[in-house]
Parts: structure tokens; C-alpha cells; sequence
């Protein structure tokens, strides 16, 4: 009876050591996959409300939760978002990384590449800023080009307008060109202008002899004619430049004056038979013929050539 009892005591504290040594085993660890979706529903949320407070999409959320790695972009990138993830979640990240181990042949189909630079080596300025900057040089340099070029042109012009080159015939000798403007009369002279010659003092005639016997009666004499004496300058022209104009003149078909007059200049020229004067500026130019005014020769900036004279 007591071997029974003892047997069964023995039996009895045999199978309550067995069971002891069951429960002092530690469970395994749970894999990270698995820690994940356990803390995720132990916050009552779905896959789709990470995704939507995470922003992180729901294909890396399952497959990291599954631990499919096929799903998942390069380790690098997988790594972050498993990082972020358990984070979210209120777990620590750091023993779930140590878990996570991608296929190395996974890598290498997907290796990192750096950043392309977007400037040249050595270069501290963007290949389309040092363009820019070029081309903004070249339109300038052609835009002052361009504005030198046109101004020299206007000074060709304007020097042509103003002073033509007067023809030379043989010899030497400066004579005008054909006049464009018809021949221009002179006013009516006054006293000043044409002086008056005193007629010459009638001397005593010579008594005759009293007529005799056979001598023939002599005849009346007949007053000598007194030539009239040329008057020295019958045309005088005085030219007040109002507006700077180059300003020719010929006195009897020869040249006397040409050149570029500055305004409120007054020039006087006379000639015996004729005077012609061409200018640059017909507007900037007024004249007075013996003592009349005549006003300007024309419009401002028109070249014109007038003559005075007698016929």
C-alpha cells in the first residue's frame, strides 16, 4: 500500500517537473512581419488607414507585414519605410531592422545611383546660365554696332545735303553748276543802289568868223553825247543765317564764298552782272537784294540755288 502511494507520488512529481521545465521555455520571437501586423490591429486599423495616415503605399505595407521582398523597392529605400512605418505603429524600429534582410540579388538588380550634377565639372555656373549671359552680350555688341553704323550714314547724308562739290573746269577755275531755279530779277533799284552821274558842264561855243564873200556858212554843232559810266556793283545780296546751312556764292560766274555758316551770321557780297548762291538749308537762310527784303530762300532743310542779275 505504501509502494503504491509512493509509486504514485513518484509518478506525480515526475509529470509536474516535466511540466516545469515546458514552462520555463521562452516562446520564439515573433518576426517583424508579423510585429507589425499585430501592432497595427492591436490599433484597430486596416491597411488602407496606414495608408492613408502614412501616405506610404498599401502594396510596401503588405509586403512588409507578409516579409515579401519582391514587392518592395531597393533595400535602402525598404529599410526607410519600414523605419517610418514602426514608428507609426509605436514600435521600435532598430530590432525590426536587424530582421530585415532582403535577397542581396535584389540589390543588385536595383543599385542606388547617385545624383547627376547639374553643372560641368569645375564649373560653379549652370551651363544655361553662362548662355544666357552670352547671348545677352552678343545682342548688345550688334545693337552698338548697328546704332554706329546708322549714325555714320545720317552724317554721309547730311554732310552731302549740305555741302555739294562744286565742278572745276579746265584750268582750275570754280564755275556753278546748271541752276535748277529759273533766273530771278532784281527789284527795282533805288538811289543808293544805283548812282546817279552828274551830266558834264556845256563849255562856251567858239564864235564863229562872219560869213564873207565865197566862204560857205558854217553849220550848227551838234552837242556831244556823254556816256553813261558803269556803276561799280549793281547786285548787293546780304544773307542773315537764321539756322545753320551751308551757304555758296559765285560773283560774276566765279566763286567768292562756300562754307558752313553758323546762325545770326550776315554775309554781304556784290557782284556787276550777276550773283548766285546755292544753300543747304533754303529755311535757315534770309536775304536782302539791293535794300528789299526777300525772306528765306525756302523750307527748312530744302537745297536751293538762286541768282540775281540784269539783263
Amino acid at each position: 500500500m505504501a509502494r503504491g502511494l509512493s509509486g504514485n507520488g513518484g509518478r506525480h512529481r515526475f509529470g509536474a517537473g516535466r511540466s516545469r521545465r515546458t514552462l520555463d521555455r521562452e516562446p520564439p520571437p515573433l518576426s517583424f512581419g508579423e510585429t507589425l501586423r499585430q501592432a497595427r490591429r492591436g490599433r484597430e486599423l486596416t491597411l488602407e488607414d496606414a495608408e492613408r495616415e502614412t501616405r506610404i503605399p498599401l502594396k510596401y505595407l503588405a509586403a512588409l507585414e507578409d516579409q515579401d521582398y519582391d514587392p518592395l523597392p531597393s533595400s535602402v529605400y525598404a529599410r526607410g519605410v519600414l523605419r517610418a512605418y514602426a514608428t507609426f505603429l509605436g514600435l521600435e524600429p532598430e530590432p525590426l531592422l536587424e530582421q530585415f534582410r532582403p535577397p542581396r540579388a535584389r540589390d543588385e538588380r536595383n543599385p542606388i545611383r547617385p545624383a547627376m550634377s547639374l553643372t560641368g565639372a569645375g564649373s560653379l555656373v549652370p551651363w544655361s546660365t553662362v548662355g544666357g549671359l552670352l547671348l545677352a552680350v552678343l545682342v548688345l555688341v550688334g545693337v552698338t554696332a548697328l546704332g554706329v553704323y546708322l549714325y555714320g550714314q545720317y552724317v554721309a547724308l547730311s554732310d552731302s545735303l549740305q555741302a555739294p562739290e562744286p565742278r572745276t573746269a579746265r584750268g582750275g577755275l570754280d564755275i556753278p553748276e546748271p541752276l535748277v531755279e529759273p533766273w530771278t530779277p532784281l527789284p527795282r533799284p533805288t538811289a543808293s543802289a544805283l548812282p546817279t552821274v552828274a551830266p558834264a558842264a556845256e563849255e562856251p561855243a567858239a564864235e564863229a568868223p562872219p560869213p564873207g564873200p565865197g566862204t560857205p556858212a558854217a553849220s550848227p554843232t551838234a552837242p556831244s553825247a556823254t556816256a553813261t559810266p558803269r556803276p561799280s556793283a549793281a547786285v548787293t545780296v546780304e544773307a542773315r543765317v537764321v539756322e545753320r546751312s551751308w551757304v555758296q556764292v559765285w560773283s560774276d560766274g566765279r566763286q567768292v564764298f562756300a562754307e558752313t555758316v553758323a546762325p545770326g551770321t550776315t554775309r554781304t557780297f556784290t557782284a556787276n552782272d550777276s550773283l548766285q548762291m546755292r544753300v543747304g538749308n533754303a529755311g535757315g537762310v534770309q536775304v536782302v537784294v539791293n535794300g528789299e527784303p526777300q525772306g528765306r530762300l525756302g523750307a527748312s532743310g530744302q537745297a536751293v540755288d538762286v541768282s540775281w542779275g540784269r539783263r
